[in-house]
């Protein structure tokens, strides 16, 4: 139970007491192969007979499909919408409600410009209540997993009813919302209403898209923008930096002395945005590779074995690789003072990402990068962007005492990015208004 409890203890372990950082194992009886290395990092993420659905739904819910005919459990589909969603077009039209919705809720990081630009339903966006009624009902689905089920799929355990539940009740929500705007002929411009008039079938849209959004928007994405703003919170020398970077952009693109700081950002175009940052999305980075917990999976199903690099082992037909983030990211050797945040190891003219192939994995890597990149690059940056103008925070105890340098570390052996599980508090000051410099 070790690769549900403790896996990045139990790969490591097993990586030092290998011959070449390669070993395999038994999880029930699916055989997993666990990589490690450049050689072999290559050959796990640039091998096109590797399905990455597969590997990673089989292995942690435990549907398992045949290799005559995989399932990809609608990944497929799912890249293709966020693919449509993230065209400049699209986003061009959504950044007026993304700068708007953060503005509004500037401190409510995982919620309101997420709901709109990922979920797209604009009735539950719209609705504080029903927002946060949604927003419990998943981190329901998503709290509830069973490992007993995944190990035992005939057992049905008390958090596998919770989840099927907690499932079911946000099918019926979203569902309802379809039916209603069918029957009135009602049009939201919104990312649901995109991928519905363009692939059709509500049971699709539902089960192949706004549940995979949810996860990756609420909870990546949530993860991603929580732990960049502890990050920033406990580093003052970095906050300032973008800071800085912030109120320079505002100045340059200020087109009268009365405009205020929010309206000069509203103004801004979807080029600018995502041009002007690189100080921010060097930050972004560090955070992702400091972050990046869990394990990346795939699964043979190429009909024969998979040659592992130069090393003379193959991976099976139809057994699945496994590669831990950890074995790059923490490496030493590539990144000094690995557990430290220093987003300069992202910036200049070669960046540490750049100089040791395949070195950084907060993107996915090879081909199999996120989809939704770009999309949730511009979202993090509209967030992160206004706080920095508006705010000034720094990490505190409850009570309201600066705690700077006492930031809590990652638990490793999450099986996937999570926001921080001990609470964290900030506290905080609103900048002056002053129009005439930023």
């Amino acid at each position: 139970m070790r690769f549900y409890g403790k896996r990045r203890d139990m790969i490591v372990e097993g990586t030092v007491m290998s011959r070449n950082g390669t070993f395999s194992f038994l999880v029930g009886k699916r055989h997993i192969v666990s990589l490690g290395g450049l050689d072999v990092r290559k050959t796990f993420f640039e091998t096109k007979e590797f399905i990455v659905s597969q590997g990673f739904v089989e292995l942690l819910t435990g549907l398992v499909s045949s290799n005559e005919a995989p399932d990809d459990y609608g990944a497929a589909f799912f890249v293709k919408c966020v693919s449509s969603l993230s065209c400049a077009e699209k986003l061009s039209q959504k950044l007026i409600w993304l700068t708007f919705d953060t503005r509004r809720f500037s401190f409510d990081l995982t919620t309101k410009p997420t709901s709109k630009l990922y979920v797209g339903v604009t009735e539950i966006a719209e609705d504080d209540k029903m927002l946060l009624h949604t927003l419990h009902i998943f981190e329901k689905f998503k709290r509830s997993t069973s490992v007993a089920h995944i190990v035992f799929p005939w057992l049905i355990t008390p958090n596998y009813i919770v989840r099927f539940v907690a499932r079911a009740r946000l099918y019926t929500a979203i569902m309802k919302i379809l039916n209603k705007r069918d029957k009135t002929g009602k049009r939201e411009e919104y990312a649901l209403q995109c991928i519905y008039d363009e692939e059709g079938g509500r049971d699709k849209v539902i089960k192949k898209f706004i549940f995979n959004a949810l996860s990756s928007s609420v909870t990546m994405t949530g993860a991603a923008v929580t732990w960049l703003t502890v990050f920033l919170a406990n580093s003052p020398e970095w906050q300032e930096k973008c800071r800085a970077e912030v109120d320079c952009t505002i100045s340059k693109h200020r087109t009268s002395p009365k405009q205020v700081r929010d309206e000069v950002l509203d103004a801004m175009s979807l080029q600018i945005w995502e041009s002007s940052f690189s100080t921010l999305y060097a930050c972004l980075q560090e955070t992702l590779r400091i972050t990046s917990t869990g394990t990346f999976f795939r699964k043979n199903v190429s009909g024969g074995d998979i040659s592992i690099g130069s090393t003379g082992e193959v991976i099976p037909n139809g057994s699945y690789a496994a590669y831990l983030p950890d074995h790059v990211h923490m490496d030493s050797s590539i990144y000094s003072d690995p557990l430290k945040f220093d987003p300069s190891r992202f910036l200049g003219s070669t960046s540490f990402g750049e100089k040791e192939p395949h070195s950084f994995l907060g993107w996915g890597l090879g081909r199999h990068l996120c989809a939704g990149m770009r999309l949730v690059r511009l979202e993090i940056n509209v967030i992160i962007v206004h706080l920095l103008a508006n705010v000034e925070f720094e990490l505190s105890h409850k009570q309201g005492h600066t705690r700077v340098g006492e930031m809590s570390s990652v638990d490793r052996n999450m099986l996937r990015p999570e926001k921080p599980r001990i609470p964290t508090y900030m506290r905080y000051k609103i900048r002056d208004v002053e129009t005439t410099k930023a």
